[in-house]
């Protein structure tokens, strides 16, 4: 089994990396990402690092050859910025991606979302998928996710969509070391009467989630009609 992931030299892309590695029916992994980090890199011989950007088609097509997984874990995460670099990092590189793996047959396409699409400005507890999304987004980064899972939704690609929420973890740079030095600064504020619910994601378990099995294709031996087809491991 062949697999691209995308956004490899970030936080989540980095431990899903880790876990890859580990399973033996996969064969190559195709890692990028814009940049990388002595302390995000893993040297392995199923691994190969090609950098670039994905808002390139041109660069896309060169990753998507031989693929039968696509994990989709880049994005711009934000709470602020503008349209036209949300756009760009969220919606060109879906369009890009997906049309590479539609022209190339890739077998499954995995995308991590998130849950802020359903943010409408009040406290929502226990929200389900089939739950209504708010009419207008709270900000670009949960509208141009939004936008980017709708692409897929309405792709010819076998797809799974992830929304983790506030992922944490070893290898986090971003929210728990924030908090940490919020508090021993001493600006750690308390936001509300302080009984406020917040949901916090094991990278672990997100990486879990992701994990994929191994794919399968129908094989009809000889001596077998087609109602009689078997499956093998790629």
């Amino acid at each position: 089994m062949n697999i691209l992931l995308t956004g490899s030299t970030g936080f989540l892309g980095f431990r899903t990396l880790e876990r890859l590695v580990k399973l033996n029916y996969v064969d190559k992994i195709i890692a990028t990402g814009r940049s990388l980090q002595k302390s995000r890199k893993i040297s392995h011989p199923k691994v190969k690092y090609i950098l670039g950007d994905l808002s390139d088609k041109a660069f896309v097509n060169t990753l998507i050859k031989d693929i039968d997984i696509v994990i989709n874990t880049a994005s711009l995460s934000s709470p602020w910025g503008s349209e036209a670099s949300f756009y760009l990092a969220n919606i060109q590189t879906q369009k890009n991606i997906i049309s590479s793996s539609e022209i190339t047959g890739v077998k499954r396409f995995i995308y991590i979302s998130s849950p802020s699409i359903y943010y409408n400005g009040e406290d929502r507890i226990m929200v389900k998928e089939k739950d209504p999304l708010p009419t207008r987004f709270v900000n670009n980064y949960s509208k141009t996710k939004r936008e980017a899972e709708v692409l897929l939704e309405n792709s010819n690609l076998n797809y799974i969509i992830i929304r983790p929420r506030a992922i944490i973890g070893r290898g986090d740079t971003v929210i728990m070391p924030r908090l940490i030095k919020a508090h021993s600064d001493g600006r750690l504020k308390i936001i509300g009467n302080g009984e406020n619910k917040v949901d916090l994601t094991s990278v672990n378990n997100v990486v879990e989630s992701i994990e994929v099995p191994p794919l399968t294709i129908a094989v009809t031996p000889p001596s077998l009609k087609p109602s009689q087809e078997i499956s093998k491991p790629l």
